[in-house]
């Protein structure tokens, strides 16, 4: 489905103004949490999720994918956006603040794992114990 997206996106859009919807829409997310408005939050989070995922597929179906600044872009986008979303749970009527910090470190934590276990071991995983999946060779 992203393929078949990033495949009609008009050429002004590039994979970098996707990289910053999906920015804006983590804040937005935040927002709609620490506003008690979960029904916003989820909006935001189809807006987040499409931007996340869609500025990798339409540099790679453009063939103007970077790895390694794509790499870096992307990893340190996601973890500003767990931060600010997490802060924003921990700020809404639904989540203690230092449960959502928590939440956000415990995946942070996980994150940093999985990047040192690709660029170290060749192995990138996106799960653990018997959730998720494992590839071999995905530097």
């Amino acid at each position: 489905m992203l393929e078949w997206i990033a495949c009609r996106l008009p050429r002004w859009v590039l994979p970098d103004h996707l990289t910053a919807l999906g920015v804006v829409a983590a804040i937005g997310i935040a927002v709609a949490y620490a506003a008690a408005s979960p029904w916003l939050a989820s909006v935001f989070l189809v807006v987040h999720w499409l931007g996340d995922s869609l500025d990798g597929t339409l540099a790679r179906v453009r063939r103007t994918e970077h790895p390694r600044y794509g790499y870096y872009l992307d990893h340190l986008v996601d973890a500003v956006a767990t931060a600010v979303i997490g802060i924003g749970l921990g700020l809404s009527p639904y989540v203690l603040l230092v449960t959502g910090l928590g939440a956000v470190v415990a995946y942070l934590v996980l994150s940093i794992n999985t990047y040192l276990e690709t660029q170290t071991l060749g192995v990138f995983s996106l799960g653990y114990g018997r959730l998720g999946r494992r590839r071999r060779g995905s530097r």
